[in-house]
Parts: structure tokens; C-alpha cells; sequence
């Protein structure tokens, strides 16, 4: 049996009710039932108000994403600019003595 709207329910209910006591509480039983179908019907979400909020959701994932890559791309290129920077000044630095070094055993060396 197929239902399409309450009032179908409504008029079945009370035929199988059978009398006025039975058709109070059916009545109040459908207004309960009609008040939640309401409540439940402007809660819901409609099909193309869950596509937007997918879009919307998406997006954000996506330029967070986007955000957080570049984010570690800044992060490795400075570290790899620091390295270099640290390898050029420790090399500065050895050639440097070993210049010294070499000219302190020249003196000695020669005099």
C-alpha cells in the first residue's frame, strides 16, 4: 500500500479507530507525527543545498591544501638557501686559515 500525504493516513487511522475515544488519541497521535515531519522537513537539507555546501567544503580543503603545500615548499627552499649559506661560510672560513696557515709556515720556513 502505497502513503502520499497525511490526510491519507489521517482518514485510514480513523477508520481503523473505531469509535470517539479511539479517534481523539489517533488525532493527537497525527499531530504529533505531523509537527515532527515538519520539524524534520525544515531541518533538512534539500539536494542542491547539500551540493553547495560540498562545493563550499571542497574548496576550503583545497586552498587549504594549496596553502599548507606552499607553506612547505617556502619552508624547504629557505632551508636549503641556510644550508648552502652555512656550507659557503664553514669553507670561507677553512680556506681562510688554511691561507694563514700557509703563510705562517712560509715565514718560518723561509727565514
Amino acid at each position: 500500500m502505497s502513503i502520499h500525504n497525511l490526510s491519507d493516513v489521517r482518514r485510514d487511522l480513523k477508520n481503523l479507530g473505531g469509535g470517539d475515544g479511539g479517534s481523539n488519541m489517533v488525532d493527537e497521535r497525527l499531530r504529533h507525527l505531523e509537527s515532527d515531519v515538519a520539524v524534520i522537513k525544515a531541518t533538512m537539507l534539500t539536494k542542491d543545498e547539500f551540493n553547495q555546501a560540498y562545493i563550499v567544503i571542497k574548496n576550503d580543503i583545497n586552498t587549504s591544501h594549496t596553502s599548507l603545500k606552499n607553506d612547505i615548499n617556502t619552508s624547504h627552499m629557505s632551508l636549503i638557501k641556510w644550508m648552502v649559506g652555512t656550507a659557503l661560510a664553514i669553507v670561507s672560513v677553512i680556506g681562510g686559515l688554511m691561507i694563514g696557515i700557509a703563510n705562517i709556515l712560509a715565514k718560518a720556513l723561509g727565514q
